[in-house]
């Protein structure tokens, strides 16, 4: 018996070791030599300790052609995987469940925009930018022939395509797709409009604008609700990537400046994922040494700096899409009603191939507006003989996006790079800039659409009879700010106010992030980066203090004696993992919103609710005003209800030692993988979790949704955190939050992640002297 043992423990000890010899082959190659044909002279990448690739070549199309090598052996599964999501392409390697992603993928018309841009760009496009994005691809394509594939691939069962120019365009349009955050919007809104009546609905029509942000004399203080493509549901949620959330940038003048020089701060906010979003890489050929933040597929950088200039982005959630009803012949479903006359719909015939099950067709109908989003979406925009259809620039124009980040990444003044803003289409973003020459400056990007006045882009219009915006507004009537007196410019998605008459429409997020940012920057007069991490990590939330107030001064006396309103009372505002006080007024806030609402919508509208912006901006707008149409009962009963049924359940979920409450031991955040998400691939491909400190809309924003469940699941956050101060421009800091590789066989898988939890930083590192001499990869030619 003891032989049996003995040989069955020595077969699983040969089997674990043949696995892990096996994965060890899939770890990306951190020092040697590549001999390759594709590049012309030898090129040398070195890898820092953080796994961050430095590229050294002698020319601009041996240093992509690196940067694609270097991105795919540590990211191509993501890259991939990024790819086939924005081509409508998952349900051909993970199943009939992922045919209704894929069938909205492909309604969004991602696939005809890469199509018609390639050609466009191909045909007339900047020659040097084509050759180095072509120079990209072919590293990318190098490792997928020659390289070991990580694990996923064995996993999913196939081998990914070769990366082509059109990749680069479907990867821009899912980028434009996130960053109009304002489309995730709920159907509740409308619920709530059509069947309690304007009286409950005008909650939502205004939105916390930029505060005491003045980034010009006509700041507007309200704004329109955003609730425009109902349709959507929380389509972004359920995607296998993350969504964008937001972010936070800040800039300051030298004269607020200790070293006499700009410093330039960005934060980005997105969904947490693993791996993390942003991959980092240092390149350098004659006359350009740049350090750059790429997204998965892009050739250039979307975020970064020289020893000249940095910039980073926040989200300029412009109201850039419409949406129209079409009046269906009733004789011919195949047309529809366009100035009084029967046009016929473009109809383009799709192949979903779908794994281990038949292939299925689907049509997508186009009008003079754009896709029909009906079938893909949700059927209950129908109406009897009406179809929705969906209004994006995307549609309409040649971009020139990606010429537009070319430009920025080769850039080396702040004129240079103003060329490249305009081109800046299809995305709404907040370009934060700064340089060695003492500027600062901010621009919105995104085309403005034209509407014809009295129509109203937050409702749906008539297809048959409403003029359609065919055009724009000229950049130069975009916001910007330049060199501002005051010494500082904030961006933290808040409104930007109104520019030469111009009012812009958007899904602004609350102004308290970036009232707070100010409220720390103005403080004092001058500023380090050392100081200035603080105001990135801060966690101290004015508006809850606020809250807290409000809700307890309506607490029964009884109750306020209990060591559970000790605590809340006590409670000093930060989000800090230890704070007792923050995981009591997170509950009691989530039962005071269950109470109010539920009894009005229900608890699946309400559920649906707590997703969308117009619902958040406005939490505090609601529990200030006694005389709430939504108290359907007295506010003061509702309170303390709420005060009780939380202070109930923390006991059950938490035990009755109070002191043990902490909020880091309920609000958690973990890196999800997509194999991740299965059990028990979660242990083996999933980061943490770590308790986190931070929440919703205080500087290091946290994202969640409230409930009553026992642990608070993280699901957005900084996908990055990075400062250059030009005093020492090639000593930039950064960090992301777990590491540079997709691959689980690379130490750099999460070398980063308690560091971020810990607030931490790294340095950028663009100096070869203080690089590792054993950890070079050499690209040769034969």
């Amino acid at each position: 018996m003891k032989k049996i043992f003995l040989l069955i423990a020595m077969l699983i000890i040969f089997v674990l070791a043949l696995i892990y010899l096996y994965l060890s082959n899939t770890a990306p190659q951190y020092s040697g030599t590549i001999i390759n044909n594709s590049v012309k002279d030898s090129t040398e990448v070195i890898y820092d300790k953080y796994g961050i690739p430095h590229i050294y070549a002698k020319s601009g199309t041996d240093a992509y052609f690196a940067l694609g090598f270097a991105q795919a052996q540590e990211r191509l599964f993501q890259m991939v995987m990024l790819r086939r999501l924005s081509r409508g392409k998952l349900a051909e390697i993970l199943g009939p469940k992922l045919i209704e992603i894929d069938k909205r993928m492909i309604t969004l018309g991602f696939n005809e925009f890469a199509a018609k841009n390639t050609k466009a760009t191909l045909e007339s496009g900047d020659k040097e930018m084509i050759s180095y994005a072509n120079a990209y691809q072919k590293g990318i394509n190098s490792f997928i022939d020659n390289g070991n594939l990580p694990i996923e691939f064995t996993m999913l069962g196939f081998k990914p395509e070769h990366f082509v120019f059109e990749d680069i365009y479907t990867t821009l349009g899912y980028m434009a797709l996130g960053f109009t955050t304002g489309i995730t919007s709920e159907p509740v809104m409308q619920y709530i409009h059509e069947t309690l009546g304007n009286d409950y609905s005008i909650l939502f029509e205004a939105d916390t604008a930029a505060g005491d942000i003045n980034y010009h004399p006509h700041a507007v203080k309200e704004i329109i609700a955003n609730n425009i493509i109902s349709e959507f549901n929380a389509f972004p949620y359920d995607l296998p990537f993350p969504y964008w959330e937001g972010s936070n940038s800040w800039l300051l003048s030298k004269e607020r400046s200790k070293s006499g020089k700009a410093i330039f701060a960005n934060d980005t906010h997105i969904g947490y994922s693993q791996p993390s979003v942003w991959f980092e890489a240092y390149m350098e050929y004659p006359g350009f040494d740049f350090y750059g933040y790429y997204l998965a597929g892009m050739p250039f950088a979307i975020i970064g700096h020289n020893p000249n200039l940095a910039w980073g982005i926040t989200i300029f959630p412009i109201d850039n899409m419409d949406l129209y009803y079409e009046t269906t012949n009733p004789e011919n479903s195949n047309q529809y009603l366009q100035a009084n006359e029967w046009k016929d719909y473009t109809i383009i015939e799709h192949i979903i191939k779908v794994k281990d099950s038949t292939d299925v067709v689907y049509n997508v109908k186009i009008s003079e507006r754009g896709p029909i989003l009906t079938d893909a979406f949700n059927q209950t925009l129908q109406k009897e003989g009406k179809e929705v259809s969906l209004w994006w620039p995307l549609y309409h124009i040649k971009s020139d996006a990606v010429q537009a980040t070319f430009i920025m990444n080769n850039a080396r003044n702040i004129t240079e790079f103003a060329k490249g803003l305009p081109m800046i289409d299809i995305l709404g973003l907040n370009i934060m800039y700064a340089d060695i020459d003492d500027n600062i400056a901010w621009w919105a990007t995104g085309l403005i659409p034209k509407r014809t006045t009295g129509l109203s882009s937050k409702k749906y219009m008539d297809g048959a009879t409403d003029t359609l915006a065919h055009e724009f507004y000229s950049f130069d009537k975009n916001p910007k700010l330049i060199n501002p007196k005051r010494g500082y410019i904030i961006s933290a998605n808040n409104s930007p106010g109104m520019y030469d008459s111009l009012y812009v429409p958007g899904y602004y997020s609350p102004g308290y992030r970036a009232q707070r940012i100010e409220k720390l920057l103005t403080s004092k007069d001058k500023w380090n980066i050392e100081e200035l991490k603080a105001v990135q990590l801060d966690v101290f939330s004015e508006r809850d203090l606020r809250l807290v107030n409000i809700i307890l001064d309506e607490a029964d006396q009884s109750i306020l004696d209990s060591d559970e309103l000790k605590a809340l009372r006590s409670w000093d505002g930060n989000y800090y993992v230890e704070s007792v006080g923050a995981t009591i007024f997170t509950r009691v806030l989530y039962e005071v919103l269950a109470g109010t609402f539920i009894p009005q919508i229900g608890e699946k509208r309400f559920s649906e609710l707590l997703h969308t912006y117009a619902f958040k901006a406005n939490i505090e707008r609601l529990i200030s005003d006694k005389n709430s149409v939504w108290f359907a009962e007295n506010r003061n009963e509702i309170f303390n209800k709420a005060i009780n049924k939380a202070i109930k359940s923390l006991n059950s979920q938490l035990g009755s030692n109070v002191a043990s409450w902490n909020w880091g031991r309920v609000h958690q955040l973990e890196h999800v993988h997509a194999i991740g998400r299965k059990k028990p691939f979660d242990k083996v491909f999933n980061v943490g979790p770590f308790p986190k400190t931070g929440s919703n809309e205080v500087v290091d924003k946290e994202g969640f949704t409230y409930g009553n469940n026992k642990s608070i699941k993280v699901t957005s956050g900084p996908a990055l955190r990075c400062f250059v101060d030009f005093a020492e421009p090639q000593n930039g800091i950064g960090i992301i939050p777990t590491g540079q590789s997709g691959n689980i066989m690379s130490p750099h898988y999460s070398d980063q992640a308690q560091m971020f939890v810990d607030g931490e930083y790294r340095a950028h590192i663009m100096n070869k002297d203080e690089l590792p001499t054993n950890r070079i990869l050499w690209i040769v030619n034969e």
